[in-house]
């Protein structure tokens, strides 16, 4: 039927924490107007920052806070159904980040979520690092709720587990993903100590191999950058 293209869709999680950010702040507690809000998010106002670490976001189970991600990604991909390809063939959604989330937001101010500028996107469809705070069922039913069959291309979760709850946590954790139409989890199992020993001892660590953005890669072959970010991974 003629070529198929696909269009990644990377860095989502950071417009829908963002969203519920402008949601809580501006909508419900009306607590900025539009433009005092961007100015206390450009200046890095510690109180606005405060707060809006204080809302609601992906990544816990939160109905409200999720709705956002399923409303605002199902648009996305509808979007593609108004446009023809030349000359014939579909455009089709994906979510791949492989390693471009790190360059991707050198070029990115600041945004509400509390990301700093010129800081690293999301790396997959899983919580913002730190954010999940209801522990791994919760992220994992967040991401479920996404639109996920609709992404053909490998809709990626990245999780991190604690090598004394891999063997309880991770089959049951991996079926009830699965159940509830996860599509793709990719697990990372070390400590926060082997990363850091691996970040100061490379020479030690030459077979650490983790995964990263939608593929597996030795650790020392990691940018510092990338390296710290999947340091910052909650580990469940």
């Amino acid at each position: 039927g003629g070529a198929v293209y696909v269009i990644s869709d990377g860095f989502v999680i950071n417009v829908i924490d963002s969203l519920n950010v402008i949601r809580q702040l501006v909508y419900t507690d009306r607590r900025y107007d539009a433009d005092t809000f961007i100015a206390k998010l450009d200046a890095r106002d510690r109180e606005f920052l405060a707060l809006a670490a204080a809302c609601p976001s992906y990544g816990n189970d939160n109905d409200a806070a999720d709705e956002i991600g399923r409303v605002l990604v199902g648009e996305i991909i509808d979007s593609y159904g108004q446009r023809k390809c030349f000359p014939r063939g579909a455009f089709y959604a994906v979510t791949n980040q492989f390693t471009t989330y790190v360059p991707a937001g050198r070029k990115i101010p600041a945004t509400p979520d509390g990301r700093d500028a010129g800081a690293p996107l999301c790396d997959s469809l899983g919580a913002i690092h730190g954010n999940d705070s209801e522990g791994p069922t919760a992220m994992l039913n967040s991401v479920a709720k996404l639109p996920l069959s609709r992404i053909i291309g490998t809709p990626i979760t990245n999780i991190r587990i604690s090598k004394e709850n891999i063997s309880k946590m991770l089959a049951p954790l991996v079926r009830g993903f699965f159940e509830k139409g996860g599509m793709q989890l990719q697990v990372s199992c070390l400590s926060r100590e082997e990363i850091l020993d691996a970040m100061a001892n490379p020479e030690a660590h030459k077979s650490l191999v983790v995964r990263i953005g939608g593929y597996s890669e030795y650790f020392n072959r990691l940018s510092r950058e990338l390296q710290q970010t999947v340091l910052e991974r909650t580990e469940h």
